[in-house]
């Protein structure tokens, strides 16, 4: 995935954290879905595959709880 810009701990992570993605068979969907969007966005904003994008994928691909972060005192849902 093509993460550009001045290096940020933010973009470090993207790249390892889509690196380490290809890896994962699983990711595969979410990762060619990932790579349209970043090449459709940067056709008309400067604008690359970053960090989200990248929890994006993961998220996608593992199939985390979708209030993950947010699931206090609440039942939690899977993704469907």
């Amino acid at each position: 995935m093509n993460v550009r810009g001045p290096e940020t701990p933010a973009r470090t992570l993207a790249r390892a954290l889509f690196g380490l993605l290809e890896d994962v068979p699983e990711a595969a969907p979410a990762l060619a879905a990932a790579r349209d969007i970043a090449a459709t966005t940067a056709r008309r904003v400067p604008l690359h595959g970053n960090v989200d994008l990248a929890l994006a994928v993961l998220t996608a691909s593992t199939r985390v709880l979708r209030q993950a972060g947010a699931a206090r005192g609440r039942k939690s849902r899977r993704l469907k």
